[in-house]
């Protein structure tokens, strides 16, 4: 019985001999864990294709990567979220954090490469504006990736439901 708890644990390793009670109480749970924890996996891996997913990926990947870097630092959501409401001088998004304008050209620079906003300088004065089509893509991305995941959900609790059902009528 001892030797069973012990397959669990890391090579080399034995744990404390288990109470006799509860040994022979959990010895006839574990081949059942296992064959619910085998049957779950191979539906979920099933049903996930991975292929697929990684395709898709490679189609996103350039484009994405720049969105999400540039989305990923606070100070330049908060442009994002200022410029959703019209363009701005780099002067008047600047304002708000307290910061260089050289170290703030730098984050403009990060959101101009990722193709989320676009910049103009009309003499002394340089303003941004919001272009949405990375933003829709990015959108579409989180959207897929619910999709997806809302189907493995549900296949999930098809099975939980399937094993629930089996557990009930033994």
């Amino acid at each position: 019985m001892l030797s069973s708890f012990n397959n669990l644990l890391p090579a080399g390793r034995t744990g404390p001999a288990p109470c006799p009670v509860h040994a022979a109480a959990v010895s006839h749970l574990l081949p059942c864990f296992y064959t619910i924890w085998h049957s779950l996996f191979k539906k979920v891996c099933h049903v996930a294709n991975y292929a697929d997913i990684v395709r898709r990926m490679e189609n996103y990947s350039a484009s994405l990567n720049n969105v999400f870097h540039a989305l990923a630092d606070p100070t330049r959501r908060s442009v994002i979220a200022r410029l959703g409401s019209g363009s701005a001088s780099i002067k008047e998004l600047a304002e708000p954090f307290g910061l260089g304008l050289p170290s703030f050209l730098k984050h403009i620079k990060v959101l101009e490469n990722s193709g989320l906003i676009a910049s103009e300088k009309v003499g002394r004065v340089r303003t941004c504006k919001l272009k949405r089509a990375n933003l829709i893509a990015a959108q579409k991305w989180f959207d897929e990736q619910r999709a997806a995941w809302e189907g493995r959900y549900a296949n999930l609790d098809n099975l939980l439901m399937t094993l629930k059902g089996e557990e009930d009528d033994h």
